[in-house]
């Protein structure tokens, strides 16, 4: 097969339908979908999914069919409970700042998002391309000059470079690890003009590449100089009616410290606040996988109980929630100004309507499960191979799981050939190939004759259980996975073994304010877990 030869063949949206709809993508469908249409259209694509976990998902399938041509962005969820006393993640807000620089910018490519973290209001797109700075080998710098940008830009200040939002002058070379970067950077001066730009290993601090240039987004979605912070305390006295000095995010401001959750004040950082329809390009696309919309409106009623059960806290009080998050209707109305493609894993009744929608074939692998303890481990794959006449792709989700499936599938006589990624799988000819991808789900593409295998579906429950508990144990999937329990679930400490989880709670230690899981034990014994343990 051609590598120029598209796999599905997308039906795109024009001047004359605005609204197109795609059917039967089961599997990654979607995904090579919306590849091949990214590599026809104009402009990027947003694609909205419904709930950051899915959009995870869409985005590891992307990857792996657009990587070789394609940009492709993640924009994060800030993976934080409404008006918490707890700040994204660096590495989140890197992402999303990293995200909203390029948005703008694209003429091409794919960004993917959930739904609910759409609502978040945004700060102006103004914002985040007037402190963005791009500095060139051999132009001068004022160390000093830069040292007051990046304070005002929020970065931190330390004598050793290790996270985003940080840097370290020592003479004449200064390190900074900038919001969106994968290393941090070190620029070596020679007088007053930057001799060298190279990333290096925050944990070795030995350098790795040499660049031409660096690029300084800013640390945090909101200014926070001296004059922004005074702005911000304005604001803050003439909407709230309280006792300022109980009010530990006011106060902190007032002495250049950003509080945990302040990120939820930031309307009263800006005369105006964006939405990311505000950021995208006019000639974007808009993609809705499953109907995610309908999730905007579960997610809006949890962002109002939330702050009902928080609204009478004089000593951190909070904004209304549609100052802090677009309403569902005003989300839809943002994203209806660009084009729309909205996709369905499932079969679509076409009827008069085929000019604006396709069914595009491809459906869900059979069950062909690997029985270890059967006479013939492999009876129903085997069966699968000799009664499809495609060519076939198994995906495993490392280099050592790909080993380790050759080698498995060795012993049933099938020797697979190892390709780089999916455009040199579509290259080859091989009737049998293995990639490493994170593909979850098994799909037959009727109108290519190629079928992707998983690991998932050769091998059942284990690995996806396997991959969930490591999901589960990464710090920036904490906070979502805790507004997934509800009173009375067990939940297991290191220490202390199983509990009843009770809910939430904000207690007082020393100084300051923080939310603890309150987990029950047998007679009554209770224990305070803080939300980022």
């Amino acid at each position: 097969m051609p590598e120029s030869s598209p796999v599905l063949r997308p039906l795109l949206p024009g001047e004359r339908r605005r609204r197109v709809r795609w059917g039967q993508l089961a599997g990654a469908g979607a995904a090579l979908a919306v590849a091949e249409a990214a590599r026809e259209l104009d402009g990027p694509v947003l694609a909205v999914a419904p709930s950051p976990r899915l959009a995870d998902r869409f985005l590891a399938e992307l990857d792996f069919f657009a990587r070789d041509d394609l940009e492709v962005l993640g924009f994060p969820d800030s993976e934080t409970l409404p008006w918490d006393v707890f700040s994204p993640l660096p590495d989140i807000t890197s992402r999303r700042l990293a995200a909203l620089y390029r948005m703008p910018q694209m003429r091409r490519g794919v960004i993917v998002a959930a739904a609910p973290t759409l609502l978040q209001r945004l700060p102006p797109c103004a914002f985040v391309a007037g402190n963005s700075l791009v500095m060139d080998v051999g132009e001068r710098l004022d160390i000093d000059a830069l040292r007051r940008r990046l304070d005002g830009a929020g970065y931190l200040n330390v004598p050793q470079v290790t996270a985003h939002g940080e840097f370290a002058v020592r003479g004449s070379l200064v390190d900074v690890y900038p919001m969106g970067a994968d290393l941090p950077l070190r620029l070596d001066l020679l007088d007053d003009e930057i001799e060298s730009i190279r990333t290096f290993d925050p944990e070795t601090q030995r350098s790795v590449d040499r660049l031409d240039a660096l690029r300084l987004l800013p640390a945090r979605e909101f200014p926070f100089r001296k004059e922004d912070t005074e702005a911000f305390m304005e604001r803050f006295r003439t909407r709230f009616e309280t006792d300022l000095s109980r009010v530990q995010v006011y106060r902190d401001a007032g002495d250049g410290i950003a509080s945990g959750g302040i990120e939820y004040y930031l309307p009263l950082f800006f005369e105006t606040t964006a939405s990311i329809a505000d950021y995208l390009p006019d000639s974007a696309s808009v993609l809705l996988l499953d109907d995610p919309l309908e999730r905007v409106e579960t997610a809006w009623e949890a962002i109002g109980e939330r702050h009902e059960q928080l609204r009478h806290d004089i000593e951190r009080p909070v904004l209304d929630p549609s100052e802090v998050y677009l309403t569902a209707a005003e989300l839809t109305a943002a994203l209806d100004r660009q084009p729309t493609i909205t996709v369905s894993r499932f079969e679509l009744e076409i009827g008069s309507g085929a000019r604006n929608a396709r069914n595009f074939g491809v459906t869900p692998a059979p069950p062909m499960k690997l029985q270890s303890r059967a006479a013939e481990p492999a009876a129903a794959l085997r069966a699968f191979l000799a009664e499809f006449d495609g060519r076939v792709l198994f995906s495993a989700e490392s280099p050592g799981r790909r080993e380790a499936l050759i080698e498995l599938l060795a012993d049933h006589g099938l020797k697979p050939r190892v390709f780089p990624g999916w455009r040199d799988f579509l290259a080859g000819d091989e009737r049998l190939g293995v990639a490493v991808c994170g593909l979850e789900t098994a799909a037959v593409f009727g109108t290519g004759r190629i079928a992707i295998l998983t690991e998932e579906h050769l091998f059942g429950e284990r690995v996806r259980q396997r991959r969930r508990r490591g999901a589960a144990r990464a710090p920036e999937a904490i906070i979502r996975q805790l507004s997934d329990l509800a009173a009375g679930a067990p939940v297991v400490h290191e220490e202390y073994g199983i509990g009843r989880f009770i809910g939430l709670e904000t207690l007082k230690v020393g100084h300051h304010e923080g939310e603890f899981l309150t987990l029950e034990y047998a007679g009554g014994d209770k224990l305070y877990v803080p939300v980022q343990s």
